[in-house]
């Protein structure tokens, strides 16, 4: 059974009645919906397209996600780390409250994913980081590891998904000309 990670919008979803000129510029008009950022530009291996996925349920630890969200937890070199944080639950994607304060991931969380060789780190929010500075530092510091990040995933409360930790998933991603955000497919396999 499949279950869709990606983050759908409606044509009708504010976020394409909102006039933003500055999503006309390909470098960041891949940024809406489900994304990876990729401020380096560098490829990614073709293999990772079928991750082993670990779900982590951070919706407890409030504004700033601490290393306890993960202690316990058997992360694997080329896992996708996802953390489920509720914004998209909460908030409809493309509005204000959405994009204006979400929950966070505290560096020495990010380092830590890093020390374990991630292959990507994910979220249901707009970021790993709030503020533009952290939110681009955050992601470079992560690509330069060799770490990707996906935000705005979706349907990450799928009652398939209930009482899972570990699953495959498979990415589907492209890439072209100067964009920093790069849509991409997330689909999670389940028996």
């Amino acid at each position: 059974m499949l279950v869709n990670l990606t983050l759908s919008l409606p044509e009708d979803s504010p976020v394409f009645r909102k006039v933003r000129p500055d999503w006309a510029m390909p470098s960041v008009a891949g940024h809406i919906g489900t994304h990876l950022d990729t401020l380096l530009h560098r490829p990614i291996p073709i293999e990772w397209m079928d991750r082993e996925a670990l779900l982590v349920d951070a919706r407890s630890f409030g504004d700033d996600i601490g290393e306890q969200a993960i202690r316990g937890l058997d992360i694997r070199p080329g896992d996708f780390v996802i953390f489920r944080t509720g914004q998209t639950e909460r908030f409809d994607y493309g509005t204000d409250e959405y994009f204006r304060h979400y929950p966070q991931l505290d560096w020495a969380l990010v380092e830590k994913l890093i020390g374990h060789k991630v292959s990507f780190i994910g979220t249901d929010a707009a970021g790993l980081r709030r503020g533009k500075a952290d939110h681009e530092k955050v992601d470079l510091v992560c690509e330069t590891n060799g770490a990707w990040v996906i935000e705005n995933l979706a349907n990450l409360g799928d009652r398939r998904l209930a009482g899972r930790s570990r699953f495959p998933v498979r990415l589907a991603w492209f890439a072209h000309g100067g964009m920093t955000g790069i849509p991409v497919k997330v689909v999670a396999s389940v028996t």
